[in-house]
């Protein structure tokens, strides 16, 4: 059965409504913004967790004075600009295998 005009739309939008729901973006580069992050910072790469209209969480990998970190970031968006509400960096292997170890505990108890 082929689909009327009205039927494709009102699928296309309960797709969009989808797809903000869930967080996911389309491959569409224009739609990307830039990760709102200091200069001060050498990004050498990052993985968005969560963004909606008002937050934006992520893991950046960055560098700053020749050392490597990794750094979890969330943003609130303000007057129409991204903030920065916390960072959490993570500086070597052993404490990312700590960090590691206590949240794997804690893991069980969430629902």
């Amino acid at each position: 059965m082929k689909e009327t005009k009205k039927e494709i739309q009102k699928r296309k939008i309960k797709l969009a409504k989808y797809r903000v729901r869930k967080n996911l973006t389309t491959n569409n580069e224009s739609e990307k913004e830039t990760l709102p992050i200091s200069d001060f910072y050498e990004v050498l790469d990052y993985q968005t967790i969560k963004k909606s209209h008002f937050w934006w969480s992520a893991i950046v990998l960055f560098k700053v004075k020749n050392r490597t970190s990794i750094g979890l970031y969330l943003w609130q968006k303000k007057d129409g600009k991204w903030k920065r509400k916390n960072k959490f960096t993570i500086n070597n292997k052993e404490d990312y295998q700590l960090i590691n170890e206590i949240v794997t505990g804690f893991i069980n108890q969430l629902k």
